[in-house]
């Protein structure tokens, strides 16, 4: 697998980023992609419905895909050195896809676990069950029996939060580990949807905080966040219930800044997990109840370590939905005792949304944590000395208490502490969390206390070929630390200049960012100190609207002929089918054509198309425009009648042109995976006139003819068949013209412009196409030959398309070419049309290659 497709490489930066993979394979993924990720041409497969279920004649057809991607990802398994650590075999097989059918087909998960295993992968496999119905517990083969969870919407949390999950865990799976294979870190946002801006829950960090500290507290050992980062549904990859932007209000946004809160919170959350080894082999001991707290509003889960005494106390409000701030202190067991805290003045706060956890009896090496109500960060044993970072909101109380290793003292050394007393063998220190304070603990143990907003901005980035960390505060982001001699290498990035804090070996007395020496201090405490300078870079981009645009100036259609379909999702209605998967056809724009010589009494045409939501179509008899429809996002088809204009004359010739697309195949749930895209149905009224029909599609159909972009990225328009939306095609005779000013009359219009780029490549500038157009537009927008935009005037919401680099050229040539689909009367066009940088961050990125993209050559088959 090469360019595009070179999966190697994608593998390779994985670990070399120190991130494990759990792959998803399929050949059934769903995740809101056309046909749930099944190629098209099972459409019309001779098993037409019968998929994804015990039957030979399906592993038939997907032995050689199985094959393939298993050889392509056993050199990519953790076992040899690779990232790769789980494989899923299926996706949401957690009711029967064809009735009758034996359910659960452990033939079928038995058949794909054992070709995956016969080209080499050995890493434990799992299923993803539909909200932890138990469909595959104690069933042969999966080895994890995992579940997934999508407790959220847009708008709202649920009223209530009964841990049940833990419950099912016991029930289905206690000799796993407890694993959720899809947690909501968001959701799709559907056509004419509110936009991923516009969701406040999703965005909420202290929603984050409450559900996920939930799940940590019933020792859920896997958590995968679906999704940590959504990217963007470019070409044809989805299907009709999404639009272009895939952003899924995940943590990581579209264009990849981590400017939501919610990501910082689960790097907190991911930190602490990290130094927490007691968590592997916890299991929730008292589910939530307020017998913990002195508030019937708090109420506080207890999750005990099987192997030891530390305790996960998860406090949030007995009400999810309280907004109200309460105030409270806690009643834990310890070692050394029952305890009311904080001992030394003060209450304990939770806001609303939010939840904690606080730890007893937890280790740090030699030493022990007694307990701690602010919430641990991280920690690392720098030299001789454990420095351990704890934080909590701003201005909370918050109280930490260590065992006494013997006459150890308390001095606050940075900031300042409410009190610190050693009694009865312990030290506690109470505090409030505001910026950043310091207190020595006896001779080994340094506490660094930070409100949450300080703790979001602090990286503890491991050090090359060690386990062990440094600990950065202020940058927007950390990506590597490097230790040679008495120097750290830090590579990140900056959107603003910053005051630095770094704990590390005191060895370590220079400090590079982004290979540049920073002059850095020793403070009272013993870290460095130091400012990172952010620059203002000039960038200069391209006024799109000003440059210079040019437009160009059905022997070979496919008769349509098949008397009978493979398709057995509908019986036909149509003396041919008239189904696109029939013929070979699955992506993007078809055309249909339809000839018929006229008995001079036809009076209109009646239709019933389909296309899935979002699909629109525009209807011409001969050149006369009869209708159109810009699309709904509630319907994947459209039942419609149009009227000719005028009276037909007997015995002449005339063609209707039918122009619909494609939006996607439906997914499996969502209701008939292979309810066919086309002409479903036609009736040429007060007639009964033969109407002989053609298709065109995209060019060669299965045989697409762009190798290097795929078969999922061009559609069927005339200007994508010829190739005119690459780099560099022939338009030095074409007219010019704007897209702005567009095209006064119905149809497809391709504009096509280029631009050089040459911005500084120690940034990192997210680049995003801006458009808006007139009543009725529809639009591709292609960069450099791909498709990175769909855009619906009469639907949305989407105006804003991200390019990532590599895509668009930051240091070179680049052609943009949106193609117009007026379904207006009047025509349409780009009201406004705009490139500009969604951030700007003095990066240690590092260059970006770009990917293949392949120029303009003449299709010799093209028509």
């Amino acid at each position: 697998m090469d360019g595009t497709f070179a999966y190697d490489e994608f593998f390779n930066a994985a670990r070399t980023a120190g991130i494990y993979v759990i792959v998803r394979p399929g050949p059934y993924i769903n995740a809101e992609a056309s046909a749930g990720g099944l190629p098209g041409w099972r459409m019309h497969a001779p098993e037409g419905l019968y998929w994804r279920v015990s039957n030979g004649s399906y592993y038939n057809e997907i032995e050689l895909y199985v094959q393939t991607v298993g050889k392509m990802l056993a050199p990519h398994q953790i076992t040899e050195g690779g990232p790769i650590i789980m494989l899923q075999l299926e996706n949401e097989l957690s009711s029967p896809v064809v009735g009758g059918a034996p359910f659960p087909p452990t033939g079928y998960m038995d058949y794909l676990k054992s070709k995956f295993a016969e080209t080499g992968m050995v890493v434990p496999t799992f299923h993803n069950d539909v909200s932890h119905g138990g469909k595959w517990a104690h069933v042969a083969p999966p080895d994890v029996n995992a579940y997934d969870n999508y407790p959220l919407s847009c708008t709202s949390i649920p009223s209530w939060m009964n841990q049940n999950d833990w419950s099912l865990y016991l029930q289905y799976s206690n000799n796993t580990p407890h694993m959720i294979a899809e947690y909501m870190d968001g959701f799709y946002d559907a056509p004419d949807g509110p936009g991923y801006s516009d969701c406040p829950v999703m965005y909420d960090a202290g929603v984050t905080r409450l559900f996920y500290k939930d799940l940590h507290a019933m020792s859920v050992m896997s958590l995968n966040l679906y999704m940590i980062y959504g990217g963007t549904n470019w070409g044809h990859i989805g299907w009709g219930g999404v639009y272009t932007s895939y952003d899924y209000r995940a943590a990581i946004a579209e264009d990849r800044s981590i400017t939501r809160e919610k990501y910082s919170d689960i790097k907190l959350q991911s930190q602490f997990l990290k130094v927490s080894p007691a968590f592997l082999t916890s299991r929730l001991t008292t589910h939530a109840t307020s017998i913990f707290t002195t508030s019937s509003d708090v109420v506080v889960t207890q999750t005990k370590d099987d192997k030891g005494n530390t305790t996960f106390w998860t406090s949030r409000h007995a009400v999810p939905r309280n907004t109200a701030s309460v105030n409270f202190s806690l009643h834990i067991p310890t070692s050394l005792g029952n305890f009311t805290i904080p001992q030394l003045g003060g209450t304990l706060k939770l806001d609303g949304y939010d939840s904690r956890i606080h730890v007893s009896d937890y280790a740090i090496g030699t030493r022990t944590i007694l307990y701690s109500t602010a919430e641990i960060l991280s920690w690392q044993k720098l030299d001789s000395k454990y420095v351990v970072l704890v934080y909590g909101a701003t201005v909370e109380t918050h109280e930490t208490a260590f065992i006494s290793s013997g006459n150890d003292t308390c001095v606050t050394i940075a900031g300042s502490t409410n009190d610190c007393q050693t009694k009865s063998g312990t030290v506690v220190v109470n505090y409030n969390t505001s910026g950043v304070s310091v207190v020595a603990i006896g001779a080994d143990v340094m506490l660094y206390i930070l409100d949450r907003n300080t703790a979001y901005t602090t990286w503890a980035p491991e050090v090359s070929s060690s386990n062990d960390v440094t600990f950065v505060r202020g940058p927007y982001l950390v990506r590597s630390a490097v230790i040679n001699g008495s120097t750290l290498s830090l590579r990140g990035d900056l959107n603003s200049s910053t005051e630095v804090e770094i704990i590390a070996p005191q060895a370590i007395d220079q400090v590079e960012w982004n290979g540049n020496s920073i002059q850095t201090s020793r403070t009272s405490h013993g870290s460095l100190s130091g400012t990172l300078s952010f620059t203002n870079p000039t960038i200069s981009l391209p006024n799109l609207s000003q440059l210079t645009w040019r437009i160009p100036d059905d022997s070979k259609w496919t008769v349509a002929n098949h008397t009978t379909s493979a398709n057995r999702a509908r019986e036909l209605t149509t003396h041919v089918s008239l189904y696109t998967g029939d013929y070979g056809y699955h992506v993007g724009a078809h055309l249909f054509r339809g000839h018929f010589v006229s008995n001079g009494t036809e009076s209109g045409i009646s239709f019933q198309l389909s296309g899935g939501y979002e699909f629109g179509y525009s209807v011409w008899l001969n050149d006369t425009f009869l209708g159109a429809s810009g699309g709904s996002a509630s319907s994947n088809s459209a039942q419609f009648t149009l009227k000719f204009p005028h009276t037909l004359s007997k015995g002449l010739h005339y063609v209707l042109t039918v122009l619909s697309e494609n939006m996607g195949y439906n997914e499996n749930e969502s209701g008939g995976i292979t309810f066919p895209r086309g002409i479903l149905n036609y009736n040429l009224e007060r007639s009964n006139a033969t109407i002989e029909w053609k298709i065109t599609r995209n060019l060669g159909g299965e045989n697409y003819a762009d190798l290097i972009r795929g078969p999922l990225n061009e559609g069927g328009f005339y200007a994508e068949r010829m190739g005119w939306h690459q780099p560099n095609p022939p338009s030095q005779s074409w007219a010019t013209k704007s897209p702005l000013q567009g095209v006064a009359t119905p149809g497809v219009e391709i504009f096509t412009t280029s631009f050089d780029l040459n911005l500084p490549t120690s940034y990192d500038i997210p680049l995003a196409v801006s458009l808006q157009g007139t009543t009725g537009l529809r639009a591709h927008l292609y960069i450099n030959g791909y498709m990175f935009g769909r855009y619906e005037q009469s639907i949305g919401p989407q105006t804003l398309f991200p390019i990532p680099e590599g895509i668009i050229n930051h240091q070179g040539s680049n052609t943009i070419a949106p193609v117009h689909w007026n379904v207006s009367p009047n025509g349409g066009r780009l009201a406004t049309l705009s490139l500009s940088a969604t951030g700007v961050y003095q990066s240690g990125y590092g260059a970006v290659a770009s990917v293949p993209q392949p120029s303009y050559t003449a299709r010799s088959d093209a028509f």
